[in-house]
């Protein structure tokens, strides 16, 4: 089933926010295109629409990766949305999650264990149930729940949420995945982008705190690329 895209205001901005500081800097909003990007992975119509079971797999090391590029970004088309993705990112291929449309492991920080996992994908699902889900997978300490923000972009709201504590892996699984070791001192920084009223695209950053924190600038870069064409 396709999905029922709407324009909001011509333009889905995007923003950012870094660690959720109380005054987080401005970001351009993406540029509209009004031609249609090239999509280059599961057709929407053998991807379930709903957000309660994506990205619900953690990734394991057989998984296949692209080398990373010789120290030149490069161009990642999704069905309505296309980023620049930084040099030196790895792209799982296929993702490891099949409703995942995009995946990629981001090279540990140094003294790091593990590296970071950056999943995209277009789902439905409300806020509070992808918090939720999300904050169900870490032990947070006592009274440290996840951060939230709202950042306006003209008409429009984009949601940055910030979730630290020892990382446990996604409580359902998918088939054949093992649980791992809990992991302390882990964070995510995931951004919510509005796309309907029923839809919205997400980017979620796991990994270990340092190697996370790392990474914040090229995350910033990789949201602020951002090109969304919608179907008129």
């Amino acid at each position: 089933m396709a999905r029922n895209w709407i324009k909001l205001n011509g333009v889905i901005a995007v923003g950012l926010l870094t660690g959720c500081s109380d005054n987080p800097p401005a970001i351009p909003a993406p540029v509209a295109t009004s031609s249609a990007s090239t999509n280059t992975e599961t057709s929407p119509a053998e991807k379930s629409t709903t957000a309660t079971t994506a990205d619900s797999a953690a990734p394991s090391d057989g998984e296949q990766k692209t080398k990373p590029t010789d120290g030149q970004p490069s161009e990642l088309k999704l069905e309505v949305i296309t980023f620049k993705v930084p040099a030196g990112w790895q792209r799982v291929n296929p993702p490891s999650v099949r409703i995942l449309d995009a995946e990629f492991t981001i090279p540990r920080a140094d003294g790091d264990e593990f590296d970071g996992r950056l999943t995209l994908m277009a789902a439905g699902g409300g806020l509070d149930a992808s918090i939720g889900r999300w904050s169900s997978e870490f032990t947070q300490e006592s009274g440290l729940g996840p951060k939230t923000e709202t950042l306006m972009l003209g008409d429009n709201e984009v949601q940055w949420v910030d979730i630290r504590g020892t990382y446990n892996g996604p409580a359902n699984r998918a088939p054949g995945v093992a649980a791992i070791e809990p992991r302390p001192d882990y964070r995510m920084a995931a951004v919510i982008i509005p796309l309907t009223p029923s839809h919205a695209f997400y980017i979620k950053l796991t990994g270990p705190k340092a190697t996370v924190v790392a990474r914040l600038d090229e995350l910033k870069d990789f949201v602020r690329s951002a090109k969304v064409t919608l179907p008129k």
